[in-house]
């Protein structure tokens, strides 16, 4: 009778766990450290009833239980943080949001996170939980630091002072070394991309041109060049790339009375005809004149 018991309340927990299921992905494995961790949380709401997480229900909420590899709690920026605030999730549908992990739980620190989903609900006795989801910050490797000013937004009689770094790290073991770009000053950190893959002996154009945005021109393939501009607050303004032979390779050029930057050399290729763009990989388009 007591092995009946416990399996029948097996049963029942298994059931109540199967009403609503949890998951959560990061895009990469691997991250610089400062770099934002984009991750997915997916919830399916098979519990037969609508689910509202909104401020007239207490106690609906959903967290991420983040864990370091010394086992200790990362708690949120905000103790109120619910990333599901104000949901309303019909019964049987699946949802899925995007979100930077990092911008929201301190993970600065290199090493190696867990990151689980936690869902809790008046509706249901039990929580649920989504399996864990294993990611690594690394620190990188610096390759060159650079201070710049910029005039300050709130008063132009101002001058703020930042700093952008070329940093490389390897995303995956075995993999290839990225090449990455941080702008940031002493206390925050604006932006952090990732340019191309880095390859030993190459060199990499660089400056900073009279309005304080940053140019980079790297050599990604063989004989394609990327050159790209963002500003000092760290968005991504442009990037467009380049073709080169063994005579005409492309360089950063400075006009020193009008601190402008441009691009010397190549052939400039127009995105779209020449090449796609998915994010900073860059694809070729097939020419009609190289077909067997």
């Amino acid at each position: 009778m007591r092995l009946l018991l416990l399996l029948i309340s097996c049963f029942f927990c298994l059931d109540l766990a199967a009403q609503v299921q949890l998951g959560v992905t990061t895009e990469r494995e691997n991250y610089l450290r400062y770099e934002p961790v984009g991750g997915k949380i997916t919830i399916v709401n098979n519990s037969g009833t609508q689910l509202r997480f909104d401020k007239n229900t207490p106690g609906a909420k959903l967290r991420i239980v983040v864990i370091d590899e010394k086992k200790q709690l990362i708690e949120a920026f905000k103790d109120d943080f619910n990333p599901i605030a104000g949901l309303v999730l019909a019964s049987g549908e699946t949802r899925t949001l995007d979100l930077n992990i990092n911008e929201h739980y301190p993970m600065s620190n290199t090493g190696k996170y867990s990151l689980t989903a936690e869902l809790s609900h008046p509706a249901f006795k039990l929580k649920f939980a989504s399996e864990s989801c294993l990611i690594e910050i690394s620190p990188g490797i610096s390759l060159s630091k650079r201070d710049f000013g910029m005039t300050d937004p709130l008063d132009t009689r101002k001058v703020l002072q930042r700093y952008y770094e070329l940093l490389i790290f390897k995303p995956a073991q075995g993999g290839a070394d990225v090449l990455c770009l941080k702008i940031a000053d002493d206390k925050f950190v604006y932006g952090l991309h990732r340019l191309g893959p880095h390859v030993n002996g190459v060199d990499i154009g660089h400056d900073v041109d009279g309005f304080s945005s940053i140019h980079t021109l790297v050599q990604v393939k063989a004989s394609l060049f990327v050159h790209s501009v963002f500003s000092p607050s760290g968005e991504l303004k442009q990037i467009v790339a380049y073709s080169a032979s063994f005579q005409d390779f492309p360089s950063l050029r400075r006009d020193p009375s009008l601190g402008k930057i441009s691009v010397e050399g190549g052939t400039k290729l127009t995105e779209g005809v020449d090449y796609r763009r998915d994010g900073n990989i860059i694809t070729l388009t097939p020419r009609a004149d190289s077909a067997p």
